[in-house]
């Protein structure tokens, strides 16, 4: 395999992505000029234990498509996967 000298954007995979740390990182990344993988698994929100936050549930419920359009906006590519990695 030869490298032609072509400049490459890096990619960054990140689990988590669909809200909080996981979809700051993400952004971040993509600021700083990544395109960006994010995977996500979903839980309903009914499904939250009593001992957590009631927005946890929400957030948790949510995909990963307002993470990939912010990204997306900043001109970076991005795609979402939704995947237990368990």
């Amino acid at each position: 395999m030869t490298d032609s000298g072509a400049e490459r954007t890096p990619v960054a995979l990140v689990t988590g992505a669909n809200h909080g740390i996981g979809a700051a990182v993400a952004r971040g990344l993509a600021a700083a000029g990544c395109d960006v993988v994010v995977t996500y698994l979903r839980f309903a929100a009914e499904a939250t234990p009593p001992s957590l936050p009631d927005d946890y549930g929400t957030q948790r419920a949510a995909d990963a498509s307002e993470v990939v359009a912010a990204i997306e906006a900043t001109g970076r590519q991005a795609v979402a996967i939704e995947a237990d990695l368990a």
